[in-house]
């Protein structure tokens, strides 16, 4: 069940970014800015691996901090690339346990 509940996670994520790029070139970054934070909910912890070091938690630090002060432009770039970098190491979670070949 690891394989399926990762897989849905990385495609929850996916597709969240998406509609966050969406809805900032549509000039809706509130939006947008929660959309981005759906997705990382989406990921929880679940990107992690062992031989990896995480640090994106000082960055969420600091958008959060810009979001708080009303900067939702900065918040919004630093939560995408959170987003962003975390979809990254899902992958290569992904392409190290092979799901392709359970369950």
């Amino acid at each position: 069940m690891i394989c399926y509940d990762l897989l849905n996670a990385n495609l929850i994520s996916n597709e969240k970014l998406s509609a966050a790029n969406s809805e900032n070139l549509q000039g809706n970054l509130d939006n947008a800015t929660q959309l981005i934070k759906a997705g990382l909910a989406s990921l929880s912890d679940q990107y992690r691996s062992d031989n990896v070091i995480d640090d994106s938690g000082m960055h969420l630090v600091l958008a959060e901090q810009a979001e708080a002060s009303g900067d939702l432009v900065v918040a919004f770039r630093i939560y995408r690339r959170v987003l962003e970098n975390r979809i990254i190491l899902m992958k290569e979670r992904l392409d190290n346990i092979n799901c392709e070949n359970r369950e």
